[in-house]
């Protein structure tokens, strides 16, 4: 099973009133997460990944945060993480 993060409902709910995006994609290596960067940066928005599985080193947001270069806080935790 994988972790669970109590605080992202409270984050989440925050973030409400705001425009949401969905970047999805049907496979491995297609572009998704640097897509992601680039909107986080260009539209000073937030990045959520609620789930991440298949970790081979860092996650999803931890590329997001490297390649976009914005504060932590922009970055809101996995709600799951599954090897």
């Amino acid at each position: 099973m994988g972790n669970k993060y109590i605080n992202t409902k409270k984050i989440m709910v925050s973030c409400q009133k705001k425009n949401q995006y969905v970047i999805c994609g049907t496979d491995t290596d297609i572009g998704k997460t640097l897509i992601s960067a680039f909107l986080v940066r260009g539209l000073n928005a937030s990045y959520w990944k609620p789930i991440q599985s298949g970790i081979e080193g860092k996650t999803d947001s931890m590329m997001v945060k490297k390649i976009s270069n914005v504060n932590r806080e922009k970055i809101i935790p996995e709600s799951y993480i599954f090897k």
